[in-house]
């Protein structure tokens, strides 16, 4: 007779309580803080095309080509992360990027004596980005994101 007392109380709500407003604040700030490093890298490099090109050359093929998707994806990309637009499919195409670019531009493992600090420096900042990004991917934008949640 217990057991049925016990098994009629169950809660139909969801396990998971609504982003309070102080937490969707938070959501806004740190969607403002990761989006801001792309914003600024995909204006650099579309201000420095020419350096820029030369620089991807050294690691990938075609970098006259790429360059545009890269400075697309980072800008656009920041733009559109910021607003909280399809937030959980950005950050993981941003999250997916900054581990790609880290293996391919940040290579700690090969780099010269002089360079292994900052590289391995660089790498590590890539994956703790990435990380960030997918804690979005398992929450969403929150309450001040265009698509809320």
């Amino acid at each position: 007779m217990e057991m049925q007392a016990q098994a009629s109380s169950v809660s139909l709500q969801p396990a998971v309580a609504r982003p309070t407003a102080m937490e969707g604040v938070a959501l806004l700030i740190a969607r403002l803080m990761m989006a801001q490093i792309f914003i600024v890298a995909g204006t650099r490099k579309m201000l420095t095309l020419d350096a820029t090109i030369k620089y991807m050359g050294t690691h990938l093929p075609m970098p006259d080509v790429l360059v545009y998707a890269v400075v697309a994806l980072e800008l656009g990309g920041g733009i559109l992360f910021a607003l909280g637009w399809r937030t959980r499919q950005l950050a993981a195409l941003l999250g997916a990027f900054c581990i790609v670019a880290g293996l391919l531009f940040h290579q700690f493992w090969v780099a010269p004596d002089a360079q292994y600090v900052a590289q391995l420096n660089n790498f590590m900042k890539n994956v703790a980005i990435g990380g960030g990004f997918l804690l979005f991917v398992v929450i969403g934008g929150g309450r001040y994101a265009l698509d809320r949640r």
